[in-house]
C-alpha cells in the first residue's frame, strides 16, 4: 500500500515501510502516473508482475506484485505434464499401430510364401496354406486353398482326359 505521493505505507518487509517512496523509481512513476492498470517490470533485480488500483476512500494506492517464476511455475508445471503425458501417448500409439500391423502382416506374409513356393517349386498343388485365423486373412487363406484345390482337380481331370484320348488314338492307328 502506497500513499498517493509514492512513499509506501505498507509492505511484506517491514523495513520498506515508510523508507521506501515509489515516485523515485521508475517502476513507482508509472504507478503513480495511472489510475489503475497492470505491467510487467523488474524490481530489485526480479522479474514481477505489478497490478494496481487508486482509492479515494483511503486516499492511498493498493499495489499487488508477484514474481513471475512463482507466478508462472503452476503453468510451466502443468505444460512439462502434457508434454510428458503427450510424449507416452505417442509412444503407445506406435507400440499399438507396430503390433496391429504385425499381426495383419505375419499371415499376410505365410500366404504370400506359400503362393511363392507352389509357384516357384515344382507346382507342387497338393500344398496348402496353414488357416491360423477366422479373420479377413483366415478366409483370404482359405479361399486361395479352395482355388488351389480347385485348379488339382482341375489339372488331374486333364490328365486323366489326355491319356483318354492318348489311348482312344492309339487304337485308331
Amino acid at each position: 500500500l502506497i500513499r498517493n505521493d509514492g512513499m509506501v505505507v505498507a509492505h511484506s518487509d517491514k523495513s520498506k515501510i515508510n523508507q521506501l517512496n515509489l515516485a523515485d523509481t521508475e517502476h513507482g512513476k508509472q504507478i503513480l502516473s495511472q489510475n489503475n492498470g497492470s505491467f510487467p517490470a523488474v524490481v530489485d533485480q526480479r522479474a514481477v508482475y505489478s497490478a494496481f488500483t487508486h482509492s479515494g476512500k483511503i486516499n492511498a494506492i493498493a499495489v499487488v506484485q508477484s514474481d513471475n517464476q512463482e507466478m508462472f511455475a503452476p503453468i510451466n508445471a502443468l505444460a512439462r505434464f502434457n508434454l510428458l503425458i503427450s510424449v507416452f501417448i505417442i509412444l503407445f500409439a506406435v507400440a499399438f499401430v507396430w503390433i496391429m500391423a504385425s499381426i495383419i502382416v505375419r499371415p499376410v506374409n505365410a500366404t504370400v510364401a506359400a503362393l511363392k513356393n507352389i509357384c516357384e517349386g515344382d507346382g507342387d498343388l497338393t500344398q496348402r496354406i496353414d488357416i491360423q485365423s477366422h479373420d479377413e486373412i483366415g478366409q483370404m487363406a482359405m479361399w486361395v486353398n479352395n482355388l488351389i484345390s480347385r485348379l488339382n482337380k482341375i489339372i488331374v481331370q486333364i490328365g486323366i482326359d489326355s491319356e483318354t484320348v492318348s489311348a482312344s488314338s492309339e487304337e485308331l492307328l
